[in-house]
């Protein structure tokens, strides 16, 4: 659990944030990671002003979720293969964000 006060000039924001994860390490198979928050963020001033932006962290006013999730994986001595995946959730609606990375590792 973690309780934030911020303020910068007019703006003051105060956040609540509940978060739990989970790691899953296999061997020769890779590892695994997810990892879920909830916040409820109070933000008084202008919520459309890139200092807004910056406090909130991307996030809305309001009550706000985070679903992140990874794996990572060993393909054979020197590549290394990432997914990685973001879901928020908001007042906004919801959002998914996606990668996948080769990595050579010397």
């Amino acid at each position: 659990y973690r309780w934030q006060r911020n303020e910068s000039g007019v703006e003051s924001l105060f956040a609540n944030s509940v978060e739990g994860e989970v790691t899953f390490r296999m061997p020769r198979q890779g590892s695994l990671n997810a990892k879920c928050r909830f916040e409820h963020l109070q933000f008084h001033g202008d919520s459309h002003t890139t200092v807004a932006y910056t406090m909130m962290e991307a996030l809305s006013d309001g009550p706000n979720g985070v679903l992140n999730g990874s794996y990572q994986v060993r393909l054979g001595e020197y590549l290394q293969l990432d997914f990685s995946y973001e879901g928020r959730l908001s007042t906004e609606g919801l959002r998914h964000t996606g990668m996948v990375t080769v990595k050579a590792v010397f």
